[in-house]
């Protein structure tokens, strides 16, 4: 295969010379000359656009709304600051005390501390000037009111024998009190102690 090649070739070049012609390479049979190829671009002018084609406005994206800001103003001046003023406190209002509290007491030469069961105690105190009544109590010693209700004008008091009772310790107070029906004074008071009697030779 290839001995019939070469001789073709020598043939070929050998042709060549004799004529005279162009003594460029002669071209192997069975090889493929591309020619040169110019390349023309033509640009079509005469393309027709629809009319309703969308446009490249139309084609774009909707526009969102702008942004709704709230813009607050600046103050163009600097408020006034009141000071609050501080509300005094109410004085407290005391009462002129009663000159004759000081000596409102306790008659003890006259009221009863140890009494004999059965019989019945005395309370005695001193007058106060402008009372008109004097609100009287007895309790028991553990606090149980017996009567707190006892209003009387005078400045002694003589408790019923039947409120009292053998084992208990009792007390009593009292306070004066002026035309408008006011405490005049710090109460006062004393204790009562019944004792059982004892007979002769007991």
């Amino acid at each position: 295969m290839r001995k019939p090649l070469i001789i073709i070739g020598i043939v070929l070049f050998l042709s060549a010379c004799s004529t005279g012609q162009d003594a460029s390479l002669p071209t192997l049979a069975g090889v493929e000359v591309v020619p040169d190829v110019t390349v023309t671009t033509e640009v079509q002018t005469d393309v027709v656009v629809p009319t309703d084609a969308p446009t490249a406005t139309q084609l774009r994206r909707p526009t969102l709304p702008p942004p709704i800001l709230t813009v607050t103003p600046t103050p163009t001046e600097t408020p006034t600051v009141t000071p609050i003023a501080a509300t005094p406190i109410p004085a407290l209002v005391v009462s002129t005390p009663n000159a004759d509290c000081n000596f409102f007491d306790v008659v003890y030469e006259e009221s009863s501390i140890e009494f004999e069961l059965g019989t019945s105690p005395k309370a005695s105190w001193t007058a106060v000037n402008g009372a008109q009544l004097y609100r009287l109590a007895l309790r028991q010693s553990s606090g149980f009111v017996i009567n707190d209700n006892i209003y009387i004008a005078e400045t002694t008091y003589t408790f019923p024998s039947d409120l009292f009772f053998e084992g208990f310790t009792y007390g009593w107070d009292v306070y004066p009190i002026n035309n408008a029906g006011d405490q005049m004074c710090f109460a006062v008071g004393s204790e009562l102690i019944p004792r059982r009697s004892r007979l002769p030779g007991s």
